[in-house]
């Protein structure tokens, strides 16, 4: 986690000597910092006030607590601390909720559970499980929605290049001896099964089977005795070898001499043990007490067997006799645990669960309960649809019920649409995702809403604290506007670009019109009005000048961009990108709406007076528009003779498009507008830098994350950048690397998020005064409806 920018502390009560690295207890940069407090338990499992008191400071500097272990009121204080003080907690729960492991001291362990589990386990943001099997045992102890399975991280470094058996021989002779090493390397103790080891060596022995015993492992002095008579009794004295604990490259080396580890062990939730062995090149054998028992198996390079003498005889004896096999699953194995354990990969996971944890801790006591309503939630329609989906799924899983009124639902996620509590009593089912309730189209005006629809939109609105409109130009948004200030509610508004000075250009008589007949009196009652950029407020406020006018970017949803698909997706679906890809030709790729404002005509253009300067690059344009407007594309592309080279391959979604973003060179946006440019961030995320216009609103931004060059918007500035960029490849690998880490950086939803808590937190408490129908008179707009819903006053 260190290395990956992450600040890790460490807080124990024991450092053994040596335990602990010496640059981790002096909190040397890049590694975890290491605190320990002495004399911090007051009894075995209590811990001291003055203890508690250090460890409360230290919380305040960190965002979460990640406590492990079950059986340890230590641990069940320092939850109650991180829950007073607004921390979220994480339990790892080590096996110590397994069958076996509660059926050992059963009575003291329900007393326990019946006493802590509402504090500790319940009241936890995540639990944290190694095995799905582990999951299962577990989850009666607690709600099963709360566990999270991830694999140990181990780390596989010294395992890439292992010293060799060598090492291990000189040390410890019986390795050397003459005949296969069988090893047992764990904590020595009855749950661990040697005594089924020691009896199935003796079995083996009366087989003809000769070979060496060696357990590595603390051991008690006791144990070790009543163990060595057992190898005594059957037959196995001489070939049984407590060699104790081994650790760093002996360890490493132990392994690589032993010709199979064999653990027959009662439970464990993880067993550091196998992949470690497995990665050393030595096939394993073990139980099904081993909670990732499956992996092991698909791995390939284990068998999983009864926990008996006879079993462990006979997997012992079928490896040391078939070295063919036994080579088999030495491969296997090695390969599969570098693949299934790969470090980068299962960090990621725990970055994923702290990450929800960040959501979490943005929610209320009471959460006021959020309604976004848009026309239509069909991504071909641009932007906004996107933008909503994002901020309200995002919303839900902070813990922030919200729901989407909308008379469009194309493109919202079908779990979504049945998450939906009947419209007499509005509301999420799961409150983790949003409820989208679709409402009835006014037949004879576009973009309003029918009497009928109303009907629901007042009994979702008497339920919501906060209700929040997108765009502007919406009869719709009028409607509901109109129904907030007779029912009370508060509202704010997104103006989503439409209030920019060009976009003001288009069409200007009729939005002036609008404005005049309610849109600037819809504007100046909200509670606040947002916009996602200096520059977009700068060129808005003049609309709306006694309205509350606030700067707050979207919340982008890069969960699909935080583990990236790779390019074959995208090869795969458009054999054009496979075809430039083999002729090493770099690609260009536009991804939006195709429309006429967005600049293509530019972009080819562009293209042919680059290739005229020796640059011939293959252009992907992706989004749907106008057909005629298509058409257009297309006949210049061909009349200007680049019509092999200028590809539209329609709209693309998911991973593909991620893909897309990836498989590109060069993401180019010449467009005359946008007020944020969600395509600009999405391909920025994918490592793909971006090339655009000051017609985007966070051009600034853009500019000064050294990850986009922003031109002017003509084709001859265009094809500049495209000869600059494509004949100095390494400008273009220094813009790509710094993209990815700038928008995570800036954008992280997990961040952006307490933004908009804090702001429909002020919203919901504005608590906006209840007045009569304004229908007709701050709205006379709606007057065009004729015959129109309006409820009785309350």
């Amino acid at each position: 986690m260190c290395r990956r920018g992450h600040r890790v502390t460490i807080v124990t009560a024991r450092v053994p000597d040596g335990g602990v690295p010496e640059r981790y207890l002096q909190g040397k940069e890049g590694v975890p910092r290491v605190i320990h407090v002495p004399g911090a338990l007051l009894t075995r499992h209590w811990l001291r006030g003055s203890a508690r008191e250090k460890i409360r400071q230290l919380l305040t500097e960190h965002e979460a607590l990640h406590l492990h272990g079950v059986w340890d009121f230590g641990n069940v204080q320092l939850a109650e601390m991180a829950r007073e003080m607004g921390k979220p907690y994480f339990v790892s729960v080590r096996g110590m909720l397994d069958d076996w492991s509660v059926a050992q001291k059963y009575f003291k362990k329900r007393a326990f559970l019946a006493a802590t589990r509402r504090r500790y386990l319940d009241r936890a943001a995540e639990i944290h499980l190694t095995a799905e099997g582990e999951l299962e045992q577990a989850c009666k102890w607690f709600d099963r929605r709360k566990g999270t399975v991830i694999p140990n991280l181990l780390d596989l470094g010294p395992y890439r290049d292992p010293p060799g058996p060598e090492l291990a021989r000189r040390m410890f002779p019986v390795l050397d001896g003459g005949v296969p090493a069988v090893l047992f390397l764990s904590r020595v103790h009855y749950k661990k099964g040697p005594e089924v080891l020691i009896e199935a060596a003796g079995l083996l022995r009366k087989r003809g089977v000769d070979a060496a015993y060696v357990i590595a492992g603390a051991c008690d002095d006791e144990y070790r005795i009543k163990l060595s008579a057992l190898a005594q009794s059957c037959g196995v004295g001489d070939r049984v070898h407590f060699i104790g604990h081994v650790e760093a490259s002996i360890k490493i080396s132990v392994y690589q001499a032993a010709r199979v580890m064999a653990l027959p062990t009662s439970q464990e939730n993880f067993g550091f043990v196998f992949p470690e062995s497995l990665a050393s090149g030595t096939p394993v054998i073990t139980t099904k007490g081993v909670d990732i028992w499956p992996t092991l198996e698909r791995g390939g390079g284990a068998m999983i067997v009864e926990r008996s003498p006879a079993a462990f005889a006979d997997a012992i004896e079928r490896i040391l006799k078939d070295p063919i096999l036994r080579d088999g699953m030495s491969r296997d194995g090695r390969s599969f645990v570098f693949e299934e354990y790969n470090e980068t990969k299962i960090v990621e996971q725990f970055e994923s669960m702290y990450r929800r944890s960040r959501l979490r801790t943005h929610r209320l006591s009471a959460a006021p309960r959020i309604t976004h309503f848009v026309d239509s939630t069909d991504l071909r329609g641009g932007g906004v649809p996107r933008v909503v989906l994002d901020i309200a799924g995002t919303l839900s899983k902070a813990g922030r019920p919200s729901i989407i009124m909308t008379c469009e639902t194309l493109d919202t996620p079908a779990a979504w649409l049945a998450n939906s509590k009947p419209s007499s009593e509005p509301g999420p089912i799961d409150p983790m995702i949003p409820a989208v309730y679709k409402l009835a189209a006014n037949a004879r005006m576009k973009s309003a809403i029918a009497d009928s629809g109303m009907l629901d939109v007042v009994e979702i609105i008497r339920r919501s604290d906060v209700v929040h409109l997108h765009c502007v130009w919406s009869v719709a948004n009028l409607q509901i506007a109109n129904l907030c200030r007779i029912l009370g509610v508060p509202y704010v508004l997104t103006t989503h670009g439409m209030l920019d000075d060009w976009s003001m250009k288009q069409g200007e008589l009729k939005k002036l019109a609008y404005l005049r007949l309610g849109g600037r009196a819809m504007m100046e009652a909200a509670a606040f009005v947002l916009c996602t950029a200096a520059g977009e407020i700068d060129q808005s406020h003049k609309r709306f000048p006694r309205g509350n006018g606030r700067v707050l970017t979207y919340i982008i949803d890069l969960e699909p961009y935080r583990e990236l698909p790779g390019e074959d997706l995208a090869r795969q679906q458009f054999p054009q990108i496979a075809q430039a890809k083999e002729r090493g030709e770099p690609i260009v790729l536009f991804l939006s709406r195709l429309h006429y404002k967005k600049g293509c005509d530019l972009l080819i253009k562009a293209a042919k007076r680059a290739l005229d300067r020796g640059i011939a690059a293959t252009y992907v344009f992706a989004g749907t528009g106008d057909e005629r407007y298509i058409n257009g594309l297309k006949e210049l592309a061909t009349t200007l003779g680049i019509s092999d080279r200028v590809h539209f391959v329609g709209m693309v979604k998911g991973q593909v498009k991620v893909s897309l973003y990836e498989a590109s060179d060069l993401f180019v946006l010449p467009t005359s507008q946008e007020n944020f440019g969600l395509v600009l961030i999405e391909s920025m995320a994918c490592n793909t830098p971006v090339v655009t216009t000051r017609g985007t609103d966070i051009w600034k931004d853009i500019e000064s994350s050294q990850a986009g060059v922003i031109v002017d918007q003509t084709d001859a500035a265009i094809a500049d950048q495209l000869c600059l960029l494509f004949s100095d490849k390494s400008r273009l690998r220094e813009l790509g690397r710094g993209a990815r880490d700038w928008v995570f950086e800036n954008y992280d939803e997990t961040l952006i998020v307490g933004k908009y808590v804090a702001l429909y937190e002020e919203a919901a408490r504005s608590s906006a005064r209840k007045e009569r129908s304004l229908f007709g008179r701050t709205f006379p707009v709606l007057r065009l409806l004729g015959k129109h819903y309006v409820p009785p006053e309350e």
